[in-house]
């Protein structure tokens, strides 16, 4: 695991940004498919964090993804579930020049959230102190297989941190669920539902996806997704690896992705109240999203 993470922050990685030296008078990607001496279009492309696609000039995506597209391969937006959890997030991606059947993509996404910004339950008060700010470049790589299959890889490594420290009240909870009336093990939810809020907006510090996309019948798809994350609040770090399975629908522009699949988790290092924690434990998670592109 280890390897894994110093892999993503490595300089062969980041050396890829050079990448952005190339003329741009370049063709850029147009997703389409070689039939034998015809070339047709690819349906529509999913345009969105985890792929190398980008929606063409004008185009607007929103629902659980905010994303314009610019032209010459720019892509710019925001990221609606973080917002909706209080933090402010900016992201940007450019689509490379295609190489053959790979489309490569760099992105960057500016995220930060804060006690006084976050809404979610009574966080403002169980905490004295809580900010988080993260700055993410990303590179991700599409490969077509077939005229049916695509395999995306997704990477990204995080640059900033987060701090946090448990108001009196705050402690008084974490100890009450710890050794009160709850279960056993509840006591790390608190912990556990607070770095699932910092995943969701979008400060973890590493991640790697990967993601078979099988295209059916008039914009139908299958997604079978593998995604590798780990997040860090003070001294606890959190590692999650899920497997999910979904099935999206696109129709005139409306987008509709239903899935679900196991979550195993980790926790380890100091909880808030400083006590030494190391848990895990399986969990459900879900691969959902629904917008429109306009």
């Amino acid at each position: 695991m280890n390897d894994s993470l110093t892999f993503l922050k490595s300089p062969r990685v980041l050396s890829l940004y050079l990448l952005l030296l190339v003329p741009s008078n370049m063709a850029f990607a147009q997703s389409t498919v070689d039939d034998g001496n015809q070339t047709k279009p690819q349906k529509s492309p999913l345009a969105e964090e985890w792929t190398a696609s980008v929606l063409p000039a004008g185009k607007f995506a929103v629902g659980s993804v905010l994303e314009l597209g610019l032209g010459q391969g720019f892509m710019i937006g925001s990221d609606p579930a973080a917002t909706s959890l209080g933090a402010k997030t900016l992201q940007a991606k450019w689509q490379l020049p295609s190489f053959g059947e790979d489309d490569w993509s760099l992105g960057l996404k500016v995220a930060s959230i804060n006690r006084r910004s976050i809404w979610w339950g009574d966080v403002s008060k169980r905490f004295s102190k809580l900010d988080a700010k993260m700055l993410r470049p990303s590179i991700a790589w599409s490969n077509r297989i077939s005229s049916a299959l695509i395999i995306h890889s997704f990477w990204t490594s995080g640059i900033g941190k987060s701090s946090a420290k448990l108001s009196e009240f705050g402690r008084a909870k974490l100890k009450e669920s710890k050794y009160g009336s709850k279960p056993p093990g509840d006591g790390h939810s608190f912990a556990n539902r607070t770095m699932q809020v910092q995943s969701l907006a979008g400060l973890t510090e590493d991640r790697f996806q990967m993601t078979a996309e099988w295209e059916r019948t008039s914009g139908e798809r299958v997604l079978l997704s593998s995604r590798f994350e780990r997040t860090r609040l003070e001294q606890l770090e959190a590692f999650s690896v899920r497997l999910t399975l979904a099935q999206h629908w696109a129709t005139d522009g409306f987008n509709l992705r239903l899935g679900a699949g196991p979550q195993y988790a980790v926790l380890s290092g100091k909880d808030l109240d400083d006590e030494e924690l190391n848990a895990s434990r399986w969990l459900p998670t879900a691969d959902f999203a629904i917008y429109w592109v306009l």
